[in-house]
């Protein structure tokens, strides 16, 4: 039977499209691609994640992402934001780069405003409450990859030994636990310290730590869309937030103090921690693999930081990594593909399974985790809070200073709040 001419001509259409098809797929003609790009796109990728813990994730976006070849460079943590400033300066650039919150809201005049990509509800939706840090008057400048919840680190034959069964939930516990876990010598020197705060020299996290403890009892301390500094503040003569903290944290240094502790001949925390002769360490979940291998015979747990009684809401201090892509890059429509596919569902899995730390997204932070010590770290990414560090150094000096002043006796813990918050306030002032 002869073919007809509309079906000889449905024939010839189908051959046509076909071939068309093929040349829009192989680049002779432009059309739509799987990624949204219409050019090839080799895309320069910048972080601090060790590169065999994201290597897998890399490599598997870039299967899924057509036309796109994706190239990650590790940068050193502490150089990153100035190597991508000078790189940036010079037409160098990455296309997409991965910072902390601090480092992008200050670069966030080279990063291309990802509000006009998702929508608010969307980044509400998808990701934890306190990634949010980032939405500064409306405008999302990263999306975020991980969350690194500050914690308490307690030394489990010490507590046995001192017959306490578990580690302390609120602050007076705390307290207790760390009077019954130090060993003082007949010349006041401490040789076994039950809690290692008071002090700003020796202590990792002096910064982080104050900063729990004021947002515990209400000051965020600095507003998240304003960026007014609120450090200090109090709504009545009371003492403020920040003056109970100090007052608090200090006291562990305190030699006349029924909570001393920690004293300024004693070596970094850390470090004291790992040797086993500290009994709590406030630290980052993220450096649970160094006190394991510094020590693979210490035995520790880990625990939430302890919060004040009779309050509902239970805070951390956290430290956030956010991908962002540079407003200089040639291929922007490529980075934010290649951006949803390093932030979905199952890159970030991937990047907690090598990282062991809390990924950002909401859908795996409600995942059981049946690891003990990640089941902590996951529940305290939830709690986690932070406030964007205008200049870590300067507002590192100046916590430094509130701390030693007390601690010497030049000022008093309203004189030393005070002269801080006027130096916090004229910092984020002159933004």
């Amino acid at each position: 039977m002869q073919a007809s001419k509309v079906q000889i001509g449905i024939i010839i259409l189908a051959l046509v499209l076909t071939f068309v098809a093929i040349l829009v797929f192989s680049g002779v003609l432009p059309g739509i691609r799987p990624s949204g790009s219409t050019e090839k796109a080799t895309l320069k990728i910048w972080g601090p994640i060790p590169k065999e813990e994201i290597s897998e994730i890399i490599s598997d976006a870039q299967k899924s992402l057509y036309n796109i070849t994706l190239e990650y460079s590790q940068r050193n943590s502490a150089s990153i934001e100035s190597d991508y400033v000078s790189a940036i300066a010079s037409g160098q650039g990455p296309d997409i780069v991965i910072l902390p919150s601090d480092s992008i809201i200050r670069q966030s005049g080279t990063l291309f405003p990802l509000s006009e990509m998702i929508t608010k509800r969307d980044f509400q939706d998808t990701f934890a409450d306190a990634a949010g840090i980032l939405d500064v008057t409306g405008i999302i400048y990263g999306l975020p990859l991980t969350i690194d919840p500050l914690i308490l680190y307690w030394n489990k034959d010490m507590f046995q030994s001192a017959s306490i069964s578990r580690s302390p939930g609120a602050w007076d516990e705390f307290v207790a636990d760390a009077k019954a876990l130090t060993k003082i010598d007949s010349s006041g020197n401490i040789i076994q310290s039950g809690a290692a705060l008071g002090l700003f020299s020796n202590i990792s996290h002096p910064k982080e730590i104050l900063s729990a403890l004021a947002m515990q009892a209400g000051d965020p301390i600095v507003e998240r869309a304003t960026l007014n500094a609120t450090l200090g503040d109090t709504p009545s003569n009371q003492a403020s937030a920040m003056e109970n903290a100090l007052r608090f944290y200090t006291e562990f240094a305190g030699q006349n103090k029924a909570s001393f502790s920690w004293s300024p001949s004693l070596p970094k925390d850390i470090g004291l921690f790992e040797r086993g002769d500290l009994a709590m360490y406030f630290g980052f979940a993220s450096e649970a693999m160094q006190i394991r291998d510094a020590n693979p015979h210490l035995n520790f747990d880990v625990a939430s930081i302890p919060q004040i009684r009779g309050l509902s809401l239970k805070i951390t201090f956290g430290r956030f990594l956010y991908l962002a892509i540079s407003k200089s890059g040639a291929h922007i429509a490529a980075s934010w593909s290649s951006s949803q596919k390093l932030t979905d569902k199952y890159a970030l899995q991937k990047l907690a399974d090598h990282t062991s730390l809390p990924p950002s997204r909401r859908d795996l932070l409600q995942t059981i985790q049946k690891d003990p010590i990640k089941a902590i770290f996951w529940q305290e990414a939830v709690r986690s809070r932070n406030w964007l560090d205008a200049n870590p150094q300067t507002t590192s000096d100046i916590f430094r200073d509130m701390v030693n002043s007390v601690y010497s006796g030049s000022k008093t813990i309203n004189e030393a709040v005070r002269d801080a918050s006027v130096k916090f306030k004229s910092l984020y002032q002159s933004r």
